[in-house]
C-alpha cells in the first residue's frame, strides 16, 4: 500500500510527500509490517511572527524553513493464543529544520535546529482471560540532535535531545464482567528522567535532568443506567481518578520554570444517549 499527499502553503509553496507500507503474514499467527512515511510541517504562526512584549520574551523568525520528517518503522506481531498477543517494533525518525525557541541575547528567538534523530524500540504484551484484560508495554528512546551551534552554547547543550524521557513503562488492567453493568480500569506508568529544555539549561548554566516518576490512574464506570425514565436510552456514570498517588514532579518548561504536573484529580461525569 502507498499514498501521496500534496500541500500548497501560502509561504512555502508546493509540497509533495508520500508513504509506503508492506505487510506480510509468513505464518497464520505471525504478522510483519514495514512502513515509511514523509511529512512536511510549516512553523506555527507563533514561531514565525511572535513579538516580544518585554526582555526575555519570545521573538518570531519569518525566515524559518519548513520542518521535514522521514519515519521508518518495522514491527512483528505474534498471536500466541486467542488471549495472548505480543508485538515488538523499531522505528527511526529523522527530522530536519526542526524549529524551536533558543536563547539569543535578551530574547528567546525562533530558529531551525539543523537535525534531530530518534531510534525507538517498543514492545507490548496483551493478555485476556474471561472478563479480565491486561497489558504491559515499554518504550526505549535514543534521541540525538545537532543544533548547528558552535562555541560555548553548543558545547553546553550537547547532542542529547531535551524533554524526551529515555524510557517509559506502562502496565494496565481492565475488568469487564459481562453479567454486570460495570467497567473498572487501572493503569500505572513509569517515566524515566529527561533533560530540561535548552532555555532552562542555559538559565541554569548547565544541562540538568528532571527526576523519573510513577503515575497511577484509574476509572470505574456504571453502564446501562436509566436516569430519565426512557427505557430506550441508557447512560454511563463514570468516576475517573488521575494521579492517584499525587506524585509531585515537574515536566520540562521554559523561561527558567519547569511546569508542575497536575495534582490528584477526580472527575465524575454522566453521559446519556440521545
Amino acid at each position: 500500500m502507498g499514498g501521496l499527499r500534496f500541500d500548497y502553503h501560502s509561504i512555502y509553496g508546493s509540497q509533495l510527500n508520500g508513504r509506503l507500507g508492506l505487510v506480510s503474514s509468513p505464518l497464520s499467527s505471525v504478522h510483519v509490517k514495514l512502513l515509511y512515511g514523509g511529512s512536511f510541517k510549516a512553523p506555527a504562526p507563533l514561531l514565525l511572527y511572535a513579538v516580544p512584549m518585554e526582555p526575555g520574551d519570545i521573538l518570531g523568525n519569518a525566515q524559518l524553513k519548513p520542518q521535514r520528517a522521514d519515519t521508518f518503522e518495522g514491527q512483528i506481531a505474534w498471536t500466541a493464543s486467542p488471549g495472548l498477543v505480543m508485538s515488538t517494533g523499531v522505528s527511526y525518525l529523522l527530522v530536519q529544520n526542526m524549529a524551536a525557541f533558543q536563547e539569543q541575547g535578551l530574547n528567546e528567538v525562533a530558529v531551525n535546529i539543523a537535525k534531530m534523530t530518534s531510534l525507538t524500540w517498543e514492545t507490548r504484551l496483551d493478555a485476556s482471560y474471561k472478563w479480565i484484560l491486561g497489558y504491559g508495554s515499554f518504550e526505549l528512546v535514543r534521541a540525538r540532535r545537532d543544533t548547528g551551534m558552535v562555541g560555548y552554547v553548543g558545547e553546553l547543550l550537547g547532542t542529547r535531545a531535551p524533554i524526551y524521557p529515555w524510557a517509559q513503562v506502562h502496565l494496565g488492567v481492565a475488568i469487564l464482567p459481562a453479567s454486570l453493568p460495570v467497567r473498572i480500569g487501572l493503569q500505572g506508568t513509569w517515566v524515566a528522567s529527561r533533560n530540561a529544555s535548552d532555555s532552562n539549561a542555559l538559565d541554569a548554566g548547565g544541562v540538568y535532568s528532571l527526576p523519573s516518576y510513577v503515575q497511577l490512574d484509574g476509572n470505574i464506570a456504571l453502564t446501562r443506567i436509566r436516569l430519565f425514565g426512557d427505557d430506550r436510552r441508557t447512560g454511563t456514570l463514570s468516576l475517573v481518578a488521575r494521579n492517584i498517588l499525587d506524585t509531585q514532579v515537574a515536566d520540562p518548561g521554559f523561561a527558567g520554570v519547569d511546569y508542575p504536573r497536575p495534582p490528584r484529580t477526580i472527575i465524575l461525569s454522566y453521559a446519556q444517549e440521545l
